[in-house]
């Protein structure tokens, strides 16, 4: 549904639990990817402390799963993993008003190497794919 809807600009998903790990694959990577008019997906996966799983079955009879099968499934579909409520609705806010880049760089710009830095290694972890830029003039 939130595919096809032009006033829906980002996906938040709140999951404690995937029954079908790979039809969630198949649908978010047409969302996140293979549709013309793709969005991000944001994901706040809870259960991972040794409580959390606890917690998650006595309301929901679900079992939490292994951490790295989401890890593994998120990457396939290009879900972004959220670790905070507050993070999931400041990235929300952030995309839904930013467009997702059509070219597959990014591009770094600095006033200082410190920052610079930061980014870089960020994007490493993310994959994200930096641009190398010429001094043309």
């Amino acid at each position: 549904m939130f595919a096809t809807d032009d006033s829906t600009k980002v996906v938040l998903m709140y999951i404690e639990d995937l029954v079908d790990g790979r039809k969630f694959i198949e649908i978010a990577s047409r969302i996140t990817g293979e549709l013309e008019k793709r969005k991000p997906i944001l994901a706040l996966k809870v259960g991972e402390s040794t409580i959390g799983p606890k917690s998650i079955a006595s309301h929901t009879g679900a079992l939490a799963g292994s951490q790295e099968a989401y890890k593994a499934i998120f990457a396939q579909s290009w879900v972004l993993r959220i670790e905070t409520l507050e993070e999931l609705f400041d990235y929300a806010i952030a995309f839904a008003y930013q467009p997702i880049p059509k070219c597959g760089a990014t591009a770094v710009v600095s006033n200082a190497g410190g920052p610079a830095t930061i980014i870089a290694d960020v994007s490493s972890k993310y994959n994200l794919k930096l641009s190398k830029l010429t001094k043309k003039l």
